[in-house]
């Protein structure tokens, strides 16, 4: 009962984290409406566009998608196929749940490495894309970092809370 209790509060922390990401994700959204009705705006009623906001709302979107990932994950919310899961047993069903997030897990612990490498090889180098203004490259590749670091931590204690309630309840 005292790994579950610890298990759950895990779970909770990192959910509390992946809420404030998700607002940010939500913020981000705003931005760049507001960054493209102005641009809009000044195209087409005074003849004179906001410099930069491609570049600006190509940077956000990094920050929109993937800030949001883990809070999905804790509400359910990714799409899911159950034409195969429909069919199976409970067990069976549950156990494939646990292996398709062990796999995530693995994937998305992958990916938050790679990105990681490149985030400090972009930072190291001073890596910048040039458009109406210098956007240095390890900005959104950090996004992308943390945004795979949350989802595989998220994926990490719902695997963690499985096999706990798994040997809570003597299930084999």
């Amino acid at each position: 009962m005292l790994l579950l209790k610890k298990a759950e509060k895990m779970q909770s922390t990192v959910d509390s984290i992946v809420y404030y990401l998700n607002c940010l994700g939500g913020v981000g959204i705003f931005i760049v409406m507001v960054l493209i009705l102005l641009d809009v705006s000044g195209r087409y009623l005074m003849s004179r566009p906001l410099p930069g906001v491609l570049e600006w709302s190509q940077l956000m979107l990094v920050f929109i998608i993937y800030m949001p990932l883990a809070f999905v994950e804790a509400q359910g919310g990714h799409i899911t196929i159950t034409f195969l899961q429909s069919r199976l047993s409970k067990v069976w069903r549950t156990r494939s749940d646990f292996a398709i997030k062990v796999l995530g897990l693995c994937v998305f612990s992958f990916l938050a490495f790679l990105t990681f490498n490149a985030t400090v090889e972009a930072f190291r180098d001073k890596e910048v894309a040039f458009g109406d203004f210098r956007l240095y490259l390890w900005i959104p590749k950090a996004s992308i970092f943390v945004g795979c670091l949350l989802y595989s931590i998220r994926l990490l204690s719902d695997v963690v809370l499985g096999c706990v309630k798994h040997l809570e309840r003597g299930d084999r």
